[in-house]
């Protein structure tokens, strides 16, 4: 595989990244759900809507980043919850949290920014850029002001 295991020393935390990979293959909507404290599932719609920064907003993909992902790994989450990769929680984006844990690699890193450039761009083309977010301003907006 794709290197089956990694241990995190912050944690102690051994993952089993094969697993991962096939229940991302195969129960995709997983990918989805948020998880709050310990990366625990919960129920994003039981108090209403959420800002983009709450934590409520982890995902999957954010978990995962934190602990020395395998490429095979982000690749799954990926691809079962493409959007993922723009959703920012008190941490940032998937891509900030894997350059601040400093064990992901330069392949992860990579594959994560040329995914959030890649959403971006079908985001900026789908609404023709001028789609409000939830600031009144429109998405280019938001993307050039880091938002």
């Amino acid at each position: 595989g794709c290197g089956s295991q990694s241990v995190n020393d912050e944690f102690d935390l051994v993952v089993e990244w094969d697993a991962v990979i096939e229940r991302a293959r195969s129960h995709p909507h997983e990918a989805s759900e948020c998880y709050l404290n310990n990366y625990m599932p919960t129920d994003s719609t039981e108090s209403g809507s959420h800002r983009s920064d709450s934590p409520i907003n982890y995902k999957p993909l954010h978990a995962a980043c934190k602990h020395n992902p395998p490429l095979g790994a982000v690749e799954a989450l990926v691809s079962a919850h493409p959007t993922a990769v723009l959703e920012r929680t008190v941490e940032g984006t998937a891509l900030k949290i894997a350059a601040v844990s400093r064990v992901s690699s330069i392949q992860v890193l990579r594959f994560l920014l040329v995914a959030e450039l890649a959403m971006w761009k079908r985001l900026v083309q789908d609404t023709g850029g001028n789609e409000e977010d939830s600031s009144g301003e429109g998405m280019q907006a938001s993307l050039y002001h880091g938002k």
